[in-house]
């Protein structure tokens, strides 16, 4: 049940606590595994990533699992499902960054590859960028390339998963963190639907996006081989709090996660439909930081969200709790 701090009506029984952290964990990112019943979860406040199964219940169920705690960091931010011939494998950021306190320290940044697809889980680093200042989300651009955004530079690198190779993809002023902001946050959340960008900017309140239909590639030796984006960036919502961006892509929408307004807001074909779950004085969704949805469901199953507590900014002023994966039931709400 939704429950709001300090008072407010009950909402129906559609979003569940699948799993939680002790209090002072800061769960930044998820993606879910073929397997359909789990998922892996990135921390913040410590360089861990965990697998979690979501139906541990079921046959098989396996609970939790830590996979892997990286060396020579203090925080693991973003994490990616590779293109299909990768099978279960991701590409992990880490690097230095506090919470709380929200420091980061440039040249800590490195971006490695966790492949699941067999019991020895391996994992290996594929390259340090040590020009980044807070290496923080990334999405997949092919099969062979992902994207990782510098939030605090204000730029997009791409890098080629098997070379190493890595050079700034798009570096625009939309990108950068708003100059008044007291926390300098620039592009943050990223989701690919029907070849474009979707990015969040926090600090400047707006969610865009850029074709990705007219990159460049400036290097011969290969499609990906440096691939810039060169499409006209457009504001699609203004004056909104975006982490991170969640897309189906046959329904042509998108699924805002807002921290710290601990909300999940609809958009469909670029446009706000006015559906939102959660409010700044609710709990259930405190600090919603990223989500996905469930391989086996689609949309209209399941959308696993997950949170850092409250921790960027306490609900009420004074509710902090455990990171968590919160399992949002989305068709019923919506109906």
């Amino acid at each position: 049940m939704v429950t709001v701090a300090g008072g407010g009506g009950p909402i129906p029984d559609m979003i569940n606590i699948v799993y939680q952290f002790p209090t002072g964990a800061w769960i930044e990112n998820i993606v879910a595994l073929n397997s359909g019943d789990d998922v892996l979860v990135t921390r913040m406040d410590v360089p861990e990533l965990w697998r979690i199964d979501v139906n541990p219940n079921l046959p098989g169920g396996m609970g939790e699992e830590l996979i892997y705690s990286f060396p020579c960091a203090t925080s693991v931010t973003g994490i990616t499902h590779l293109g299909d011939p990768w099978g279960n494998t991701f590409a992990v950021v880490t690097g230095n960054f506090t919470v709380p306190g929200d420091v980061s320290t440039p040249g800590s940044y490195s971006v490695w590859l966790v492949d699941m697809r067999t019991p020895s889980r391996a994992v290996h680093k594929v390259v340090d960028i040590p020009e980044a200042k807070f290496l923080h989300r990334l999405v997949t651009w092919d099969n062979d390339t992902v994207l990782v955004s510098d939030s605090f530079a204000g730029r997009l690198y791409g890098l080629n998963i098997t070379s190493g190779k890595y050079w700034i993809a798009l570096d625009h002023e939309m990108l950068k963190p708003a100059h008044s902001s007291s926390f300098p946050l620039g592009i943050c959340g990223m989701n690919i639907l029907e070849n474009n960008l979707y990015f969040s900017n926090p600090s400047k309140m707006t969610l865009c996006k850029v074709s990705l239909d007219n990159d460049v590639n400036d290097t011969a030796g290969g499609f990906s081989a440096a691939r810039r984006i060169t499409g006209q960036i457009n504001v699609v919502v203004p004056n909104i709090m975006v982490d991170d961006i969640v897309g189906a892509t046959y329904s042509n929408q998108l699924w805002l996660m807002g921290n710290p307004t601990n909300t999940i807001t609809e958009i469909r074909n670029d446009h706000l439909t006015g559906w939102t779950e959660g409010c700044l004085n609710c709990t259930d969704l405190a600090g919603a930081t990223s989500g996905v949805w469930a391989v086996i469901s689609g949309p209209f199953g399941p959308l696993y969200v997950v949170t850092n507590g409250g921790m960027t900014k306490p609900v009420n002023g004074t509710f902090v709790e455990g990171g968590k994966i919160a399992e949002v039931f989305m068709a019923q709400m919506m109906k």
